[in-house]
């Protein structure tokens, strides 16, 4: 599939591998020493997604004390997704004893990092605004145009609350055939997406949910989302 422009979503992706590969990481490996999968990883996300322009609200206008960096607690938070850790606490305690965490999210000394009040007040601002979803949906619509556009299957027999029986003089007949293909592609879309649930779960945060306000939620959730669209679409170039 072609973009607007021309350029194909393969090669929107090898440009963007490439980059990352021959400029970002040869750059910060040089800058901070060797990176391991999971700091690798959070690179990547970091350089899918990540908008700067969003957190210009944010900006020091001159007046009073200057806020704590709200891109570096962002690209905290998603360094807490992409390896899993438990809290803000946590995060915090990480960032001011890991010189490489604290420097990839962009602080460069220990006394810079915030408390963990203060990165829960930034996550209450980053869960108003809201820009997560749109930066998803950007990604998806980039990398994965084909998959974002196509036509969901309804499971209609899920929806009837019953299982559809096929008769067996019918088996054979391009009426069952269709009706057990269709079984299948369903079996396959349910199986994609309970293996995307299991690895949140597990790996990037799922399980580790410590807020209640519904927006506060869904920001949790969807950076761990991100963080896992990403890696698996990285892991189409290897």
């Amino acid at each position: 599939m072609r973009t607007q422009d021309g350029i194909s979503q393969g090669g929107r992706l090898l440009a963007l591998w490439g980059e990352l590969s021959q400029r970002v990481f040869p750059f910060i490996m040089e800058e901070v020493g060797e990176l391991d999968d999971g700091h690798k990883l959070f690179v990547e996300v970091c350089e899918a997604v990540i908008d700067p322009k969003d957190f210009e609200y944010a900006r020091w206008a001159g007046n009073g004390r200057p806020k704590a960096s709200r891109l570096a607690m962002f690209k905290a938070y998603l360094l807490k997704m992409t390896l899993n850790l438990q809290g803000d606490k946590d995060l915090v305690d990480l960032l001011r004893q890991q010189p490489l965490s604290r420097r990839l999210c962009g602080w460069s000394s220990a006394g810079l990092v915030p408390s963990p009040s203060t990165f829960c007040r930034a996550f209450a601002e980053f869960a108003e605004r809201g820009f997560t979803d749109r930066w998803f949906a950007d990604f998806v619509r980039e990398f994965h145009d084909a998959a974002y556009d196509a036509e969901p299957i309804r499971d209609e027999s899920r929806e009837l609350g019953h299982v559809p029986v096929i008769d067996a003089n019918r088996r054979r007949s391009p009426e069952a055939r269709r009706m057990t293909e269709l079984e299948k592609e369903i079996y396959k879309d349910r199986s994609a997406a309970e293996r995307v649930f299991s690895h949140l779960l597990d790996a990037h945060g799922g399980r580790n949910v410590k807020v209640r306000d519904p927006k506060k939620v869904q920001l949790h959730i969807m950076l761990g989302i991100i963080v896992i669209a990403v890696e698996q679409t990285m892991r189409m170039l290897c």
